[in-house]
């Protein structure tokens, strides 16, 4: 998967910088540089939204993103003035689907806390900053719409940086999407995933571990609120 090869072509690029020395130095860099290149047309879109189906997953694509900034300085290499768009935009869509009270929506594979991500900041040359931790700031009210990813996340009530004193803010998210690879896809389209202040409402079974025997049912139109036809099978 696009995550796993994102993974292991910045594992060559650490050990190109960690270790010059190497004989393979070069080789490593270049066969890196040009995978994560490939990878990056279509592991994040336009919208900033990485294409993992998983509010947990593009949390995690985040840290994988900013060591990639940071590996291109570290190199004297800027980052590509699309990148930086999208990687901006990236931060935001996680800000959209981080809930006040540390969790994020249980669309695909994903677990329940919403944990600061490692950030970079690009200056205006492209190159990045060391990462740091980072919690982002809510958003306003109103619809936040990604249609070529498939997402859209409704946000109302009164927010602040303090859930406590915040008036009953409320999240409604839902996902459609019907991708080739189905990387991390469960059958959960136009399932409604809603939370307040008070806790989750309407959710799904989120993440469910690889080995459990019960993962495929996990995966099924059983562990959502989907609308679906009796006995439709999940692909």
């Amino acid at each position: 998967g696009t995550n796993h090869g994102f993974m292991q072509s910045l594992a060559l690029l650490h050990l190109s910088i960690a270790f010059p020395d190497l004989a393979s130095f070069s080789e490593y860099q270049d066969l890196a540089l040009g995978r994560l290149a490939n990878f990056l047309e279509y592991y994040l879109t336009d919208e900033g939204v990485i294409l993992e189906h998983s509010p947990h997953y593009h949390q995690y694509g985040l840290r994988l993103l900013a060591d990639y900034a940071r590996y291109q300085a570290l190199l004297s290499r800027p980052v590509e003035t699309d990148f930086a768009e999208r990687y901006k935009k990236a931060l935001e869509f996680y800000a959209v689907l981080r809930r006040d009270d540390g969790t994020l929506p249980k669309i695909g594979d994903t677990k329940g806390p919403a944990l600061p991500t490692r950030s970079v900041t690009l200056d205006p040359s492209g190159f990045a900053t060391r990462p740091r931790r980072r919690v982002p700031a809510p958003v306003g009210n109103g619809a936040y719409v990604y249609p070529a990813s498939g997402f859209v996340v409704w946000w109302s009530g009164e927010r602040n940086d303090s859930l406590e004193s915040a008036t009953t803010p409320r999240q409604l998210a839902l996902s459609w999407s019907r991708f080739p690879s189905l990387a991390h896809k469960h059958a959960d389209d136009l399932g409604l995933v809603l939370w307040n202040s008070d806790g989750t409402w309407l959710t799904a079974s989120g993440y469910w571990p690889y080995w459990s025997p019960l993962r495929q049912d996990a995966l099924s139109w059983a562990a959502s609120n989907a609308p679906h036809f009796v006995a439709e099978p999940t692909d």
